[in-house]
């Protein structure tokens, strides 16, 4: 996603800060600028507030902040519900869009979308590939005690859960 956004797939980009970046930021105690992190109510078990941090934070040339989301596995019911709680009322986001495999993970993302009441904040978008111009081979590789671990192409239109 890094690429393409530098690449200009998701329009004029002024800043991208990854994941990493954002969680860093968030945990440095000398942190004066507000936090990265969606938050999601609660607190953790060190008593800071639950975030959600998206793969992705994209800003447009005009501030337009768009949350990116590569999600290649099913969340459970309720940690989606609880994560677009969390962007609907983030008013620093203007915008998140999930990239999926599948048709079940758009089915089950778009879902919650809806029983969240935001389909004009959030968008869910099927690729087309699972291959990235740019990236290392996806082939097939073997693991520790022999496994083998299917090329990403095979899940591109694999079977749904």
């Amino acid at each position: 996603m890094w690429l393409a956004a530098q690449r200009g797939a998701f329009g004029s980009v002024s800043a991208l800060v990854s994941e990493r970046e954002m969680r860093s930021h968030d945990l440095r105690s000398d942190r004066t600028a507000e936090p990265f992190g969606v938050a999601l109510g609660g607190l953790d078990s060190y008593g800071r507030m639950t975030r959600h941090y998206p793969d992705l934070l994209l800003a447009t040339g005009d501030g337009t902040r768009v949350a990116l989301e590569l999600e290649l596995t099913a969340k459970s019911t309720r940690r989606l519900d609880t994560i677009m709680r969390g962007y609907a009322g983030d008013g620093r986001i203007d915008s998140a869009l999930y990239l999926v495999p599948t048709v079940s993970l758009e089915r089950l993302i778009t879902a919650a979308v809806t029983r969240a009441g935001i389909p004009d904040l959030v968008r869910v978008e099927r690729m087309a590939s699972a291959v990235i111009e740019g990236a290392p081979d996806p082939g097939g590789r073997t693991l520790p005690g022999g496994r083998t671990r299917p090329a990403l192409a095979q899940f591109a239109d694999g079977p749904e859960r």
